[in-house]
């Protein structure tokens, strides 16, 4: 009886203060409309368009395709532009989905701090080194990765043949 009366109590409770249809609405348009102030911020499009930039592609390739040793840097050079091209073509579904996911992910208030904060001076240059920062941390553990990665691939291998 107890046990029935208390989840009772928590089921009123829930539904006294979930929103309304109107204030979670008004909730979901004003995260959308942070989340699309955040993606449309300076220095987070400059973030993603360093995602396109042959130059960081080219160094994360070295870092992280397996055979980079074996490829000429004309071949680097192509595998970047191609990647570069590629992405470029998608661009527009990236802001989106950024734009969505953030919304989706963030409270209001987060994301009007992710705004505040890389629209600040700081914030934008913090953001503004996170393209190099990951390029020359990828560098630096690229190898140790690859080799971990054919590990991983001969472990899985020889547990999967019979």
């Amino acid at each position: 009886m107890f046990t029935k009366t208390l989840a009772s109590l928590a089921t009123a409770a829930c539904l006294a203060l979930a929103p309304t249809g109107a204030s979670a609405q008004d909730d979901e348009e004003a995260r959308r409309a942070a989340a699309e102030a955040y993606v449309a911020l300076p220095a987070v499009q400059e973030m993603i368009e360093g995602t396109l930039d042959p130059d960081a592609l080219v160094a994360q390739f070295r870092a992280t395709v397996p055979v980079a040793d074996q490829l000429s840097e004309s071949q680097f050079r192509t595998l970047a532009e191609i990647a570069s091209e590629e992405i470029g073509a998608i661009r527009p579904q990236m802001t989106e989905t950024m734009r969505d996911q953030a919304a989706e992910t963030f409270t209001l208030a987060e994301l009007e701090a992710l705004s505040a904060f890389y629209g600040s001076p700081e914030g934008e240059s913090i953001l503004g080194k996170t393209g190099p920062f990951m390029q020359s941390y990828m560098r630096a553990l690229g190898p140790t990765l690859q080799t971990t990665m054919r590990t991983i691939s001969e472990r899985i291998q020889n547990e999967i043949t019979p």
